[in-house]
């Protein structure tokens, strides 16, 4: 990696010793704590299995939440450490805290039915993809982006009809929230959360970005529920810049080019006792983009020149499997999963993204303990692939175009500390970072902290 010379070297240095300082200080106050309270005779026999690190704040907790008013306060820290790969060998940290409170409209205000959630999230940290030059496609820290600052996250009305029947939620929303949401248990970005925005960042926003959006989800069956939605399209909300002036705030700023539509169908059946789940989804993009090949005389574009011939929409595909096959339902035991979404080939610069793994709830008999195992392979698009290498034919470059999958191997073993604390220790094996294998692959180790305040 490059490293400043002379007193910026200095500044540098000092100043990665107290990022990775910090990192390790939490770690180890946070176990002193956890043990400490679990040692303590303090008078609270529930330690051990309570939501919350902090209690019920003497009973004022749950009083709120029984007048309509809910806290939460969340804080996740990811370390990693690349033993192979990229220019050098780094460690970073990446972290996120969440504060959220959610209001329950029947209690407050007698609003049958409704309720408002608002989330603000604010991370921070160091890459270690970026700084060790790994060349990863997705980054080795979930945590990590979007800028380091404050944003809102949630802002939304949520409106149950007929019971639960009809739910309609509006307001400023994230697509990982409700379309091919994925518990986020692993720390390889490729893995963590919704599939679709692993290849199509640039309009399907995850957590933490949110956009003004609407999305109604009906209960079809006692087992399957059809869901629809309308998400703005606007890149302005998803840059740094943005958010570090204006993300805070529930405004909405110029930039809308037209919205994001997925539907998804889901069927949870019980499959020989054990509770499954099986979500098909498709999206369409009315805002369009930029051809990758052609330009807008239908010519090669890095051979003709001009400009990108432009495509009115843009669409893609996605496919959630979750299985539970062992163990008893809902608790200890084996569960299975496969998570896919393909983009379509005219703009989509990496098209398709599959992983599969399995998880393992109850591990050693301790509850919240688990051990995962998954495998995830992430694809460039061809026609990409063409362009960059007619550019180099014509302009004498040597663009690497990425041929290849980017695979990524990741086991974890997540330790309950306590009901509210966790940390897992992770590796992380990635082949053909950047789909090339003009990057080294990569051994990289993670250490993943959860707190529920």
């Amino acid at each position: 990696m490059d490293i400043p010379c002379g007193r910026a070297s200095q500044a540098y240095l000092h100043e990665r010793s107290i990022m990775i300082k910090r990192a390790a200080y939490l770690i180890t106050a946070m176990s002193l704590l956890v043990s400490g309270y679990a040692s303590a005779d303090n008078g609270d026999q529930n330690l051990q299995t309570r939501p919350y690190l902090l209690g019920d704040w003497g009973g004022v907790r749950t009083q709120l939440a029984q007048d309509g008013v809910t806290f939460s306060l969340g804080y996740t820290g990811e370390f990693a450490h690349n033993f192979r790969g990229g220019t050098s060998h780094v460690s970073d940290y990446a972290d996120q805290f969440a504060l959220g409170t959610t209001l329950d409209l029947d209690r407050l205000l007698g609003w049958q039915g409704g309720s408002f959630q608002i989330t603000y999230s604010k991370r921070g940290g160091e890459s270690t993809s970026n700084d060790a030059h790994l060349g990863t496609l997705q980054q080795v820290q979930e945590i990590y982006g979007r800028g380091e600052t404050w944003r809102l996250t949630r802002f939304y009305l949520d409106q149950k009809l007929w019971g639960d029947t009809v739910a309609l939620r509006i307001g400023r929303l994230t697509l990982s929230d409700d379309f091919s949401s994925f518990p986020c248990d692993f720390q390889n970005n490729m893995i963590c959360g919704s599939v679709p925005g692993k290849i199509v960042s640039s309009y399907w926003f995850t957590y933490p970005v949110s956009v003004w959006a609407a999305r109604l989800k009906v209960k079809t069956t006692a087992e399957t529920y059809a869901q629809l939605g309308v998400y703005q399209v606007n890149p302005v909300i998803g840059t740094t810049a943005y958010a570090e002036d204006y993300g805070w705030r529930p405004d909405n700023p110029k930039g809308t080019r037209g919205a994001v539509f997925p539907l998804e169908l889901g069927w949870l059946p019980t499959v020989a006792g054990y509770p499954a789940s099986y979500r098909l989804g498709f999206w369409y993009n009315n805002a369009g983009g930029d051809d990758l090949l052609l330009n807008t005389q239908g010519q090669p574009l890095a051979v003709s020149g001009g400009e990108p011939m432009q495509r009115n929409s843009r669409y893609g595909s996605y496919q959630n499997i979750d299985q539970q096959i062992t163990g008893v339902a809902k608790g200890q035991g084996l569960s299975l999963f496969w998570r896919s979404a393909f983009a379509d080939q005219a703009t989509s610069q990496t098209d398709r993204v599959i992983n599969v793994g399995a998880k393992y709830v109850g591990a050693f008999d301790r509850p919240d303990d688990y051990f995962g195992l998954t495998f995830g392979a992430l694809h460039t698009n061809d026609r990409y692939n063409t362009f960059v290498d007619q550019s180099n034919a014509v302009h004498n470059k040597a663009e690497v175009a990425p041929k290849h999958n980017e695979y990524v191997l990741e086991a974890i073993y997540n330790i309950g500390l306590i009901h509210s604390v966790s940390i897992a220790p992770d590796l992380q094996y990635v082949i053909h970072p950047g789909g090339t294998t003009d990057n080294k692959n990569a051994l990289v180790f993670g250490l993943k902290t959860n707190v529920n305040f």
